[in-house]
């Protein structure tokens, strides 16, 4: 009997990490490299592939891995915070890595710059237990909400 134990633990430990790539000779693979307008590398850029539960970010020299696709076609969406989001096709071959080179473009719509400043209420009345209310707008009895 302890043999049996031995041997399922041993065929079960080799069937688990003997199984690292998981099927990857079946499959593809895409690699590739993501920069910003002006050339430069961009780092923690979000790679998905739209229509799967598979995704990944850059490195902080821009470069990307997917690896274990089916080989087929596939659009992978880019995005960057700041930058328009990209969506690049890409056919992914049996056995083959399928190299892709992504420049991102600035997002042309800008927020306007916002102006916080602080101050004083004058509307603010502080009630004898402390509370603070402040009329409402619209309200005619004058009565404020707490």
């Amino acid at each position: 009997m302890p043999g049996y134990v031995s041997f399922f633990i041993m065929t079960a430990l080799a069937v688990t990490f003997g199984r690292t790539h998981e099927g990857d000779e079946n499959n593809g693979s895409i690699k590739g490299k993501v920069t910003t307008a002006d050339g430069q590398p961009a780092a923690f850029v979000t790679i998905q592939v739209k229509g799967y539960n598979k995704s990944t970010l850059t490195d902080e020299d821009g470069s990307f891995a997917l690896r274990g696709l089916v080989p087929g076609e596939y659009d992978l969406e880019i995005t960057l915070t700041g930058y328009a989001t990209t969506v690049q096709h890409v056919v992914v071959e049996l056995g083959k890595v399928t190299s892709v080179a992504i420049q991102l473009l600035v997002y042309g719509r800008q927020l306007q710059e916002v102006v916080v400043t602080g101050g004083r209420n004058k509307f603010a009345r502080t009630s004898r237990y402390g509370w603070r209310w402040q009329p409402a707008d619209g309200c005619r009895s004058g009565e404020g909400i707490y």
